[in-house]
């Protein structure tokens, strides 16, 4: 685990960069409180991906992402064209700050398809204008709000559609706000997701089929 987060990153360059957060709750001088495991992914130039790195903090704060983003750089990270993560201000700060001459991309394109794949390819081309006015709200409420009206007008075109829309929402909300047990440190949040990643980035490295072919 601990080679998985302090080896060096620049025997590849790394293309496509995604980071993603997930919530757990710590005890913290007495106290528990919700932070965030971070991961970041990279699909390296021939085409395979590897997990580059994992930590746990405020996922909220653009410190936080700083630090983490810049010890991947300092691992060696180099050739990033493209981020792909969540709209957090700080997060976006950061790339900006660190990843330089990078793109970003917020991480919908999923999402989407998972969506439209319930529904009549006649509507498909609605239901995906539809949906992408809830995106564009300029903060929460009105996200909240759009997000109510498209799934109104979908139930009788599209209920499927309509009801996996309003469940993807409920997820990530369920994401951010709920946690399974109570970690005692931060650090035994490090050993066990570590401990998974080790896994996962063994099977992305010997896996034939590549993410991406050239």
């Amino acid at each position: 685990m601990a080679l998985l987060r302090n080896r060096r990153l620049d025997h590849q360059r790394f293309v496509y960069v995604w980071l993603d957060a997930t919530y757990v709750h710590v005890r913290k001088a007495g106290q528990v409180v919700s932070n965030a495991v971070v991961i970041a992914t990279g699909l390296r130039a021939d085409g395979h991906r590897e997990v580059l790195g994992v930590d746990v903090g405020d996922s909220e704060s653009e410190t936080f992402w700083t630090e983490f983003l810049r010890s991947l750089k300092d691992r060696g990270l180099h050739g990033v064209a493209l981020v792909v993560s969540d709209a957090h201000a700080g997060l976006r700060a950061a790339i900006k700050r660190v990843i330089q001459n990078a793109s970003w991309q917020r991480c919908r394109v999923h999402a989407m398809r998972n969506l439209l794949a319930v529904a009549r390819r006649q509507h498909q081309a609605v239901i995906a204008a539809l949906i992408r006015t809830v995106f564009v709200q300029p903060d929460e409420p009105g996200a909240h709000k759009q997000l109510r009206l498209v799934v109104d007008q979908l139930e009788s075109m599209a209920p499927e559609v309509a009801a996996k829309l309003e469940a993807t929402a409920q997820r990530e909300l369920k994401r951010r706000t709920d946690v399974v047990g109570i970690f005692p440190d931060a650090e035994s949040v490090i050993r066990l997701v570590g401990a998974l990643l080790v896994e996962v980035n063994d099977e992305m490295l010997s896996a034939e089929r590549r993410y991406i072919r050239r």
